[in-house]
């Protein structure tokens, strides 16, 4: 950042700056809904419904282990 830059030509990147930066999060946030997004995709395999079983012992069983 140059030190002639004026305090206008600062802020008015900085607008910009936010701007691009709140397009990307709206952009990810409605690309980001993966949760629903394989459920529906995979449903009719019945192999998904046994990585789900899975993925429910897995975290259970993390969560029974003593901490420490």
């Amino acid at each position: 950042m140059s030190t002639k830059e004026t305090v206008e030509e600062r802020l008015a990147a900085l607008e910009r700056e936010v701007h691009y930066l709140r397009k990307r999060i709206e952009s990810n946030q409605r690309s980001n809904d993966w949760r629903s997004r394989p459920r529906s995709t995979l449903k009719d395999m019945p192999e998904f419904d046994e990585v789900l079983r899975l993925g429910r012992e897995i975290r259970q069983s993390d969560q029974d282990k003593p901490q420490g």
